[in-house]
């Protein structure tokens, strides 16, 4: 349970996506087109999320693209108003369908395999994540790669994951993520780093390698002496180092 409250909630709350990031502009694009009032399906999209009216927005994109052969390039905007009404069934299918026809089409990658991990098929959003980090070299698709892995107990690939990317991050960069707190209730933020290595730690620790998963768990709080599963896991394992007292004979 707590393997999958600390994927959800990096997944979720991590900084923002790059295909999202790109939705959006879409979106701004399209509320900007000349043809917008010469086409009311796009009137009335436009119209629609002035107002945050998801539902109508997705209804008329589907008459936009049921009507229009042009209108091809909505198809990816019409993914991600599912995904962002948290209807992911929705959202994975539309992904695919457009993957069908374009496969290289990050976006649509992208949504397919948050929806998969959203609707518990984290083996589809392993393999989507994956490719989208051949693709892009993104670190942030590689950490999300690294959960994953992490959460199906591919413990070999997580470890091989985690020196990947830790080989690869710029010693400058500042990402932050949001992992969950020792309550199990709350989160807190971290650098990307610092839950790479926390993750590394924790495959080294199931794989009994514990020298390592020590030194792995230090180097995340050497970066944020705040993290609160690095320095738990690390005093646990500490404490387990330790040679036990002789039982003194009577």
């Amino acid at each position: 349970m707590n393997t999958l409250k600390l994927l959800f909630i990096s997944l979720v709350c991590t900084s923002s996506y790059m295909g999202m990031a790109q939705a959006t502009q879409g979106v701004k694009k399209t509320i900007s087109s000349p043809d917008t009032l010469s086409n009311p399906h796009l009137a009335v999209y436009k119209q629609a999320r002035a107002v945050g009216d998801n539902s109508t927005a997705i209804h008329s994109l589907h008459y936009l693209l049921a009507t229009d052969p042009k209108a091809g390039n909505y198809a990816d905007t019409l993914a991600y108003l599912y995904l962002d009404a948290g209807a992911y069934a929705q959202a994975y299918r539309q992904a695919e369908s457009i993957l069908h026809q374009h496969a290289n089409d990050n976006l649509a990658l992208e949504i397919k395999g948050l929806s998969a991990v959203q609707l518990q098929e984290p083996v589809v959003g392993l393999e989507s994540y994956s490719t989208l980090y051949d693709r892009t070299a993104n670190i942030n698709y590689g950490f999300r790669k690294l959960q994953l892995q992490y959460g199906l107990r591919r413990l070999g690939e997580t470890v091989k994951t985690a020196e990947q990317l830790l080989t690869k991050l710029p010693a400058e960069d500042k990402t932050q993520i949001a992992v969950e707190k020792a309550d199990n209730k709350s989160s807190q933020k971290v650098a990307l780093k610092a839950g790479i290595l926390y993750l590394q730690g924790l495959s080294l620790e199931a794989l009994k390698e514990k020298d390592k998963a020590v030194t792995a768990f230090q180097a995340a709080l050497q970066i944020n002496p705040d993290y609160e599963l690095a320095r738990q896991k690390l005093t646990s394992l500490l404490a387990e180092a330790k040679p036990k007292p002789a039982k003194v004979k009577s």
